[in-house]
């Protein structure tokens, strides 16, 4: 693994490691200012670091224990000053009324290299849905 790959994958796994222990600041840390974020939820797009801090914060305080939360099955290609990551994101936590959150979901990032240090510069999150009846398929795992 190159220096490049290496620097985006420490980002990758300081955000995962933030996360489950809820520190906003340290899972925004390898994010630009002027991220654009499509997440899983609306609004169809968060504009700007502040804005994703606070999706962040608010999505973790829907979890009152998260058992774990990974990103699986990484790819990372960079190239210049442009770099993409796809993964598969997997949250498994508890909700305040006591039920169960296991979810996984798709997530590509965009990075961009400025002054030697890589930052996502743009978020894509999805999950897939059945055609047939428009419900979003929140129950899938990776094969």
């Amino acid at each position: 693994m190159d220096n490049d790959n290496l620097q985006i994958k420490k980002i990758i796994t300081e955000r995962v490691s933030a996360i489950k222990k809820r520190d906003v600041e340290k899972a925004t840390a390898g994010y630009h200012t002027d991220v654009i974020s499509y997440d899983v939820v609306g609004p169809l797009q968060l504009v700007g670091i502040d804005t994703l801090k606070k999706r962040l914060d608010e999505w973790l305080s829907t979890l009152s224990k998260i058992i774990d939360y990974e990103i699986a099955d990484i790819e990372i290609r960079a190239t210049g000053d442009l770099a993409y990551c796809s993964g598969l994101n997997h949250i498994d936590a508890v909700k305040p009324d006591g039920e169960k959150l296991d979810m996984w979901w798709r997530e590509t990032t965009c990075y961009i290299k400025t002054n030697g240090n890589w930052q996502i510069i743009h978020a894509h999150s999805s999950v897939p849905f059945n055609a047939e009846n428009g419900q979003a398929s929140v129950g899938l795992k990776p094969e």
